[in-house]
């Protein structure tokens, strides 16, 4: 879905955001658990891509507060179809865990 990335992502960086559709904050703790490219951090330009949970405090809008778990993504120099294949990791993970319930 590059096509989505050039309408949206006009002049931008390797940093971007995404809300997961559940509310349950595990959800976030299985999708980092299954990734194996991404490190736990944050960068602000570094080589590697690195994936951290994003605190909405009280920095943020209160409408931002009401959002379920953001994830924070910095993507750094590695190939991009794995970077993709390690994402797919992660939902796969989330759907796992919401059959499980």
């Amino acid at each position: 879905q590059h096509w989505l990335w050039k309408r949206d992502f006009s002049g931008s960086n390797g940093l971007l955001s995404f809300e997961l559709r559940d509310d349950d904050p595990a959800l976030a703790e299985h999708f980092i658990g299954a990734l194996q490219l991404f490190g736990l951090g944050a960068s602000w330009g570094g080589y590697e891509s690195l994936i951290t949970v994003a605190e909405l405090t009280a920095r943020s809008s209160e409408e931002d507060r009401q959002l379920n778990t953001v994830l924070r993504l910095h993507i750094g120099l590695e190939d991009g179809s794995a970077l993709i294949e390690d994402l797919q990791r992660g939902f796969l993970a989330c759907m796992e865990a919401r059959t499980r319930g």
